[in-house]
């Protein structure tokens, strides 16, 4: 996907899984729709993280410049940027991933 999604949009997507899984038999627009959410969800998840990333790269050039940070300190925490993702943001894990 190509647009930059909301919190919201996440959280819209969500309450409509919730709501088709609770019924029993979905109809073939449903289960579009369904899989639709869930693409908007897992999308959401990879622009918040690439984003974090993004940002976490810059504020390491930005210590760098500032003589705050040596080459090899800043190489060392590029290095660990997938890392220090799972831990402070956390390793997205969704119910559809466990069927």
């Amino acid at each position: 996907m190509a647009l930059e999604l909301s919190s919201f949009d996440k959280r819209c997507a969500l309450q409509r899984i919730m709501e088709l899984d609770r019924k029993l038999n979905l109809t073939e627009d449903e289960k579009r729709d369904y899989q639709n959410r869930i693409e908007i969800v897992e999308e959401f998840d990879r622009q918040h993280r690439n984003t974090w990333k993004s940002e976490r790269r810059s504020w390491i050039k930005a210590q760098l410049i500032k003589k705050m940070m040596t080459k090899e300190q800043s190489e060392k925490k590029l290095s660990e940027l997938d890392i220090d993702a799972d831990l402070i943001l956390g390793r997205p894990s969704y119910p559809w991933r466990l069927i």
